[in-house]
């Protein structure tokens, strides 16, 4: 009978995950894989945000991890209910949807201000532009700063008529 317990031991081969070994399910906690999950969504939000220059809902991901984390535990509690003995878990969540246009709505542009010495009196100079986007499934909010020098690049890039040559 202790053969085909589903709690027994691994084996040394089972052990290595590397090697397509399998992760004991009593020792299986939600947090490690939400931070994993999270190192993940950091990675690419972060070349969203500043390679890509779109805006990225983190909040959507997050709430994406946690209700796939939820549909794992019951997936796990029905085998262990119906005398499984494997398990085949997948936790693949695809993070690019919630990058860019698709996600987001456009609210306004906010000017950057800082304060400049100019002929030896501080004034006032525009820098850049805040652009303020809102999420559409969560109402998460998100300005991204773009610096003038970036913004000029960009439009000589976009339209030819200002390119000289």
């Amino acid at each position: 009978m202790a053969e085909n317990d589903i709690f027994r031991s691994r084996t040394e081969s089972e052990s290595k995950l590397k090697e397509g070994g399998f992760l004991d399910v009593r020792y299986w906690r939600a947090d490690d894989v939400k931070q994993q999950q999270l190192k993940k969504i950091a990675d690419i939000e972060h070349n969203a945000l500043y390679k890509l220059r779109k805006p990225f809902c983190t909040k959507c991901a997050v709430n994406a991890i946690d209700s796939r984390l939820t549909e794992i535990n019951k997936e796990i509690d029905k085998a262990v209910n119906k005398g499984a003995t494997e398990i085949k878990i997948d936790f693949n969540i695809d993070y690019t949807q919630f990058i860019g246009d698709k996600c987001f709505d456009f609210i306004e542009d906010t000017e950057v201000l800082e304060n400049k010495l100019i002929d030896g009196m501080k004034q006032k100079v525009q820098t850049g532009i805040y652009k303020n986007f809102m999420c559409r499934d969560c109402g998460f909010h998100i300005s991204m700063e773009f610096k003038m020098k970036e913004i000029e690049t960009n439009a000589l890039k976009i339209d030819p008529k200002l390119v000289k040559g």
